[in-house]
């Protein structure tokens, strides 16, 4: 598979003369801001910045600070001058990246459930910081695309343990939120007979390179041109990649056609803010009688919130008994692909895969 991913500023800054060692500027972060990806030294500035500009200023020992999150760089330049006004803090740019190189790719080649019936995809990524947050795997998209390529079955009731179907991808028209580079389980949802199936996230480079790992794989969509709102117009096996907005996509009013029978997230949430954001557009793109499915650490911030928001709104959950199996799965990637840099995470252990339906009610809020 062969695919471009261009060098993303977009969650990266450069601070400098703040008197922190690298382990010390990363828990600064993470405790004022957000995850921190990771922390690069870069070479002394020569006086011109990586813009080239002559008056720009000489950076003294500068750290380029990748976040998880491309919305939060605004937010910790100012909190980090603020802070530290004798530093130096500015957004990364292009010239902060070293360039990519053809050979620098890294294939990650995964066989998804088990045989027969399983799903062979390779998608395509770079390794190094500045790549953007989903220009990387993530464990809880692999665990997804694991669980749904096995049937996504094993679902007990979160109140009484009570069995709950499994969830049906056949026929149905499906949307994956914040599916990254890679978008796996849009790849096992169109695999598995899905009638149509689309996949989004927000910054245009990571749908492009969205595009060309489908592509790569036969599976992207050529021919679509939504009209009026429309979520289906193909039959089926490809997946269009779209950019989708959250704010814009929860404040819109969706008709069943532009609606869709199952919405997939997988490592979605990290603020209270985002959370809100997701549940909103769930509901505003979800078709009645739907499902949504998420893979949700326990771990990040927003969680519970997000769960709240959807029980509030009349959604009953489910969750997924994960088996040993299944982990195991969806871990060894990371063992695999480990000295590439190009997953996030380590294992699926403090994941769950939640299900979600809203009961038929008049007094559901929707």
């Amino acid at each position: 598979l062969h695919g471009a991913l261009g060098a993303m500023a977009e969650n990266s800054l450069v601070v400098a003369q703040h008197g922190l060692a690298d382990g010390e500027l990363a828990a600064w972060f993470a405790a004022h801001v957000g995850e921190v990806a990771a922390c690069r030294r870069l070479p002394m500035s020569d006086g011109h910045g990586a813009s080239g500009e002559a008056d720009a200023p000489t950076l003294v020992e500068p750290t380029l600070v990748e976040l998880m999150l491309e919305n939060q760089v605004e937010i910790a330049a100012a909190r980090f001058a603020r802070h530290f006004p004798g530093a130096a803090v500015r957004r990364a740019e292009a010239g902060d990246f070293a360039p990519a190189e053809p050979e620098d790719e890294v294939v990650v080649r995964l066989s998804l459930g088990t045989s027969p019936g399983g799903v062979e995809v390779a998608v395509a990524s770079r390794p190094g910081i500045g790549r953007g947050t989903g220009a990387k795997l993530w464990s809880g998209g692999i665990l997804l695309a694991e669980w749904l390529a096995r049937g996504a079955g094993g679902l007990r009731a979160a109140e009484d343990c009570s069995p709950r179907p499994p969830v049906e991808l056949v026929g149905r028209d499906v949307l994956e939120l914040g599916a990254g580079c890679a978008a796996l389980p849009s790849m096992v949802a169109a695999g598995r007979g899905a009638r149509h199936v689309v996949a989004t996230d927000l910054l245009a480079d990571l749908v492009q390179a969205m595009k060309n790992n489908l592509a790569s794989n036969g599976l992207l969509d050529t021919s679509c041109r939504v009209q009026d709102g429309s979520a289906g117009c193909t039959d089926g096996g490809v997946v269009e990649a779209r950019v989708l907005d959250w704010l814009a996509a929860g404040r819109a009013e969706n008709t069943p056609e532009g609606q869709f029978d199952v919405i997939l997230f997988a490592d979605c949430i990290y603020t209270e803010r985002g959370a809100f954001l997701l549940a909103d557009a769930v509901k505003s793109m979800l078709r009645r009688g739907g499902v949504v499915v998420g893979a949700l650490p326990d771990f990040r911030v927003g969680v519970s919130s997000f769960e709240d928001d959807l029980r509030a709104c009349g959604f009953e959950a489910a969750i997924a008994v994960l088996d040993r199996d299944l982990l195991d799965a969806a871990t060894r990637p990371h063992h695999e692909y480990e000295s590439a840099e190009v997953l996030t995470g380590e294992s699926v252990e403090g994941y769950r895969i939640l299900v979600w339906r809203q009961f038929v009610s008049e007094n559901a809020v929707r």
